[in-house]
């Protein structure tokens, strides 16, 4: 990976409300549901991590937030983060509309998906929803080893796309 050429990383200014409203995965439920529902194939997706109260989940490229939000209701401490500001800020909208012990467990932060801001082995659950085909083949390979250097060994990371 190191010999190929790196194409230029998107913008984050790509990612708009407007586009988190109207064109991501979910935009439906999540307009009308406030994230608390999701759509059919991110419920599956969702299913898949099985996540257990106490657990600690990283959500990367966490969008809208609403996962975070199902994390958390099922008393998993939350984390996500994404690099685009405006996904941060409808996280925070999402999270500040929870429960208050609900929400004292998530948390969302701007950071790259190739430089996880965690230390290593620190999560039971890494979830990648509708990201990997927004980065390009280097972008991917960093991510997947930030990904791996954070994961426990018992640990499940699960991929939607």
């Amino acid at each position: 990976m190191k010999d190929e050429k790196r194409e230029q990383p998107l913008s984050p200014s790509l990612y708009t409300e407007e586009y988190f409203r109207t064109a991501c995965e979910g935009y439906d439920e999540f307009n009308e549901s406030d994230g608390q529902r999701l759509s059919r194939r991110l419920e599956a997706a969702f299913a898949l991590a099985d996540v257990k109260p106490g657990m600690k989940v990283l959500d990367v490229g966490c969008g809208r937030g609403e996962i975070l939000r199902h994390c958390a209701e099922r008393g998993a401490y939350a984390y996500g983060i994404d690099y685009a500001p405006v996904a941060v800020e409808l996280s925070h909208e999402v999270i500040g509309a929870m429960s208050p012990e609900d929400a004292a467990r998530t948390g969302v932060m701007l950071a790259d998906a190739k430089k996880l801001p965690f230390a290593d082995k620190s999560f039971d659950r890494v979830l990648m929803f509708d990201v990997v085909e927004h980065l390009h083949p280097w972008e991917l390979h960093e991510a997947m080893l930030e990904v791996r250097r954070v994961l426990k060994d018992d640990g499940r990371f699960i991929v939607h796309t």
